[in-house]
């Protein structure tokens, strides 16, 4: 190999069987850690089933048996899901291949966008490798949730803006918005990206594009807006704090950063070679792919700083194969002229990544998985199931965790996070969940005859009228909340309904 940039590249452009065989190996190694994991399913993934048993079930839009409530982040998903309940498909099975199969498929496209936008599959190799030990994306596949749909949808957006095909772009932009709300914001990149660097007549190009989009997503606007008297789900409303303020400006930077930085910190360190890099270029043709991922990734951080969103990780995996290949991009720019010290920069950068995400999958992840299994099969599940055998369809229950606890017991659920109850919400606004469940701010909605607390004090509710029928423990529920947390089931006494 000659040592011009030209002939380097030439070469990095052939495809070898080293490139296949460590991206079948890498997927080989996901698919074992995934399966290590597969049992792990989140409250909000129970959630989604709940929808689409009382879609297939011919009840509607609707976690409580006929009653319309827009309680899920994306309405596609439930209605991917309902598709399996009505094919007789075993929810949890059908909900986890369907989560796999995305993962896999976002990788395969990930590749391809990768080697679409650099032309070298050195890069898109290494990027692949890195993308797919990903912590994150290891966490949430098989999870169950919208989470790897969500990224090989936006990954497709993008595959095809590249390609210069505006209605794919569009529709699939569509399908992501019905996943992740938020997203919309990606369709107006995309439409500004076309229409600055697409070549033809612009008013035809724009009504392709606006008219694609909105034949997928005005029909479920619509169906939202008369259906649950809002366009805006009570998931994303439920998270999502008050007026801006500095300090919470300060704090969502922070968890953002924190979040990316726990897997992808030498990419995160590339991303500022490559906005060095684009700002000194200015807005050139050469760099219009690389422009739009660094729009994308800052228009999405500003929106969840701006709003409050109480970010997590599967938040910022629409960004985050972006901010990888942006990261590698940055690297590779900066030792452009030393190709040699670039493939060893490269391949330290692989291993470093890997080692930091495989250490908190196995010190962080795993354990929290493990104990979120167990705390749903031996907490949540067994009172779900007393109240489904000992208790009418009419029953209305109070209870903060709605997803396994509303499944299994399918009785008629209120939740202070308004998720499917929203006036619950409204009578808890300016109270904490703790202070809010000793006034007993949801008896302004409903009069229950059970309520189901959560707390760190076992029984902390224990009254003449709220009597304790169970107390199970649950091992943390949150990644970093560790803490053994105890829910609590009481019977509340008759005399204090009507």
């Amino acid at each position: 190999m000659t040592s011009s940039i030209f002939s380097f590249r030439i070469v990095r452009a052939e495809k070898t069987p080293l490139q296949y065989f460590l991206i079948v190996c890498a997927g080989v190694l996901f698919l074992a850690e995934v399966l290590i994991h597969v049992r792990y399913t989140p409250d909000d993934a129970f959630i989604y089933f709940q929808y689409a048993k009382k879609i297939a079930q011919g009840s509607g839009f609707s976690f409580n048996q006929n009653t319309p409530s827009y309680g899920v982040t994306g309405p596609l998903w439930a209605i991917i899901l309902a598709a399996g309940k009505l094919l007789s498909f075993n929810l949890f099975v059908y909900a986890k291949v369907i989560d796999i199969a995305c993962a896999l498929a976002s990788l395969v496209v990930f590749y391809r966008l990768m080697w679409l936008i650099l032309f070298d599959r050195l890069l898109a190799t290494i990027a692949t490798l890195v993308f797919t030990f990903d912590v994150w994306f290891l966490r949430w596949t098989s999870s169950a949730m919208d989470t790897s749909c969500a990224v090989f949808l936006m990954l497709s957006v993008l595959y095809n803006v590249f390609l210069g095909r505006p209605k794919i772009s569009a529709l699939f932009a569509g399908l992501l918005t019905l996943v992740r709300p938020e997203c919309a914001l990606l369709f107006v990149l995309i439409f500004v990206y076309f229409i600055l660097f697409q070549k033809g007549e612009l008013l035809k190009l724009s009504l392709k594009l606006i008219l694609t989009f909105c034949l997928v997503v005005v029909p479920w606007l619509i169906f939202s807006y008369f259906h649950f008297g809002t366009i805006v789900p009570n998931s994303f409303l439920s998270k999502t704090g008050g007026a801006f303020t500095l300090r919470d400006g300060v704090e969502g930077v922070t968890a953002i950063s924190k979040i990316i930085l726990s897997s992808q910190f030498p990419a995160a360190i590339g991303v500022l070679f490559a906005g060095w890099y684009l700002f000194h270029g200015g807005i050139r043709e050469e760099f219009k792919a690389q422009w739009l991922l660094f729009v994308w990734i800052g228009a999405l951080f500003l929106f969840y700083v701006i709003d409050d969103v109480q970010v997590v990780s599967r938040y910022l995996l629409i960004v985050m194969p972006c901010l990888i290949i942006l990261g590698i991009w940055g690297i590779s720019k900066l030792y452009e002229a030393k190709p040699r010290t670039l493939s060893y920069i490269l391949l330290i950068f692989f291993l470093f990544t890997f080692v930091q995400n495989q250490f908190i999958y196995w010190t962080v992840v795993k354990p929290h998985t493990d104990n979120f299994t167990w705390g749903t099969e031996h907490c949540l599940k067994p009172i779900a199931l007393w109240l489904r055998h000992n208790t009418s369809d009419s029953t209305k229950v109070v209870v903060p965790d709605i997803g396994a606890i509303g499944y299994y017991s399918d009785r008629i659920i209120y939740d202070p996070a308004g998720l499917v109850t929203p006036k619950v919400r409204e009578a808890f606004r300016g109270f904490g969940y703790d202070e809010g469940m000793k006034e007993r701010k949801y008896q302004c909605v409903v009069e229950p005859e059970f309520v189901i607390d959560r707390s760190e004090q076992p029984e902390r509710l224990a009254s003449t009228d709220l009597i304790p029928v169970m107390t199970r423990v649950f091992p943390g529920l949150g990644i970093k909340n560790t803490n053994i947390i105890y829910f609590t089931l009481y019977k509340v006494a008759a005399k204090n309904r009507p």
